[in-house]
């Protein structure tokens, strides 16, 4: 993972099932930009979401093609606006099934 989650550890994401594409939204080490958008494994922009979510589902040979979910991890620092437009641009590349996982926070 090359997102910073809080309480969050590479290899702890578990896979919600086999037609699920993540979306990890947070800080990176390794760039700098703040908030980082991660698709599966190379950072990406707003603009290369929709085509990621096209091209995956081209990919997939499944015969009665099961929809595919698009998770969201973001952590509590993430602002609104940001997952709103990350919202967008599911929408306009048709991808209506979306799921959110976000990080605790302690009360």
């Amino acid at each position: 993972m090359k997102v910073n989650l809080p309480l969050v550890q590479e290899g702890s994401l578990a896979k919600f099932d086999r037609n699920s594409e993540y979306i990890i939204i947070g800080t990176s080490g390794i760039v700098n930009c703040d908030p980082c958008i991660q698709l599966t494994d190379f950072f990406a922009d707003l603009s290369d979401i929709g085509p990621f979510f096209r091209s995956s589902r081209e990919r997939r040979d499944d015969s009665p093609r099961p929809k595919q979910t698009a998770i969201i991890y973001a952590d509590r620092d993430t602002p609104m606006e940001v997952i709103t437009a990350v919202k967008q641009e599911l929408r306009l590349a048709g991808q209506l099934r979306v799921c959110y996982a976000v990080t605790p926070i302690n009360w």
